[in-house]
C-alpha cells in the first residue's frame, strides 16, 4: 500500500497552543531529519502538540521556507483543524478538501507511480496519543527478538474514506493483493534507529490485513516492509481496533452490507 501521503492532511490558520496563546506560523519548529518540508512542518505541529487549523496557504508558506519542494498534493486541503480531545491522550481532527479526491500516488514501487490515492471531502480521525512501547516476536529462525517504537501518534479513521487503487500490473508485481485497500489508520512514530516513519494500515478486497511504511527522512517507501516493521503494523492495527472497535472487519463488513 502506499503510505502516508494522507499525512500532508492529518495536522493543525490560526494555530493556538494548549494554552490558547495565539502561534505565528512562521515560528512553528520544523521537525529534524524529515526530509519533505510538508511533512516536515506538519510533524513539528504534532511534536508541539498545537490545536487550532490550517490550510493550504499555511503549508506553501512551509515550503517556501526551505530550500526543497513538496511531492505532496497539499494545495487540494481546503481546512484542517486538530481539536484536544482528552488531553495528553486524544484529538480529534478532520480535513475538507476541495472535492473528493482522486490524485495520483506520487511516490514509487518498482519505479513506477502505482495508482491512486481516493479520499472523500471530509475525512475525520480520532488522534491516539499512545507514547511509546516495545513488540516482541520470533524471527524466521524462531529467535525472539524486539522491535521498539517510540512518539506514537495513532489516527483511527471515523468518519469518510481513504482508498489506495493500486494499478492491477504493479498489484500482481507486488504480489499483495492491495488493490483498492481501505485504510482504517495512520499512524506517525520513531523506530528503533531513531528515525521517523509514517505507517498506513488497513484491509485489502478480501479483509485480508494490509500496512505501507514511508520513511521520512529518506522520502522514501519503504518496499518490502522490513520484518520488524511488518510486525509493527499488525500490533497497531490490533491496538486500533481495541481503541475503535467500528475499525474491525466485522464492523465495517457489517455497515458495507448495510
Amino acid at each position: 500500500m502506499q503510505t502516508l501521503l494522507v499525512w500532508l492532511y492529518v495536522t493543525v490558520i490560526g494555530l493556538h497552543s494548549t494554552g490558547g496563546s495565539p502561534v505565528p506560523t512562521d515560528s512553528v519548529r520544523l521537525a529534524a531529519g524529515v526530509r519533505d518540508p510538508v511533512f516536515a512542518y506538519l510533524t513539528g505541529l504534532i511534536d508541539a502538540d498545537l490545536y487550532g487549523a490550517i490550510d493550504a496557504e499555511v503549508l506553501k508558506g512551509a515550503v517556501k521556507r526551505t530550500t526543497g519542494s513538496s511531492k505532496l498534493p497539499y494545495t487540494y486541503l481546503v481546512l484542517l483543524t486538530r481539536d484536544a480531545e482528552t488531553p495528553g491522550r486524544t484529538a480529534q481532527v478532520e480535513a475538507d478538501f476541495d472535492k473528493p479526491l482522486a490524485i495520483q500516488i506520487p511516490y514509487q514501487i518498482l519505479g513506477y507511480h502505482p495508482g491512486k490515492l481516493r479520499a472523500s471531502q471530509n475525512v475525520r480521525f480520532r488522534e491516539w496519543i499512545l507514547g511509546d512501547t516495545v513488540f516482541g516476536y520470533n524471527d524466521e529462525k524462531g529467535k525472539p527478538q524486539e522491535v521498539r517504537l517510540t512518539d506514537i501518534h495513532l489516527f483511527a479513521v471515523l468518519q469518510g474514506t481513504l482508498l489506495v487503487d493500486i494499478d492491477g500490473w504493479v498489484d500482481r508485481l507486488a504480489g499483495g493483493k492491495l488493490d483498492d485497500t481501505r485504510i482504517t489508520g495512520l499512524v506517525l512514530f520513531r523506530g528503533d534507529d531513531g528515525e521517523r516513519y509514517g505507517l498506513a494500515v488497513g484491509y485489502n478486497r478480501g479483509w485480508e490485513g494490509r500496512s505501507g511504511l514511508l520513511s521520512l527522512s529518506t522520502d522514501e517507501i519503504r518496499f518490502p516492509s522490513p520484518t520488524p516493521m511488518k510486525v509493527a503494523a499488525w500490533k497497531l492495527r490490533q491496538i486500533l481496533e481495541g481503541l475503535e472497535p467500528s475499525l474491525r472487519p466485522d464492523s465495517l463488513r457489517s455497515h458495507a452490507s448495510g
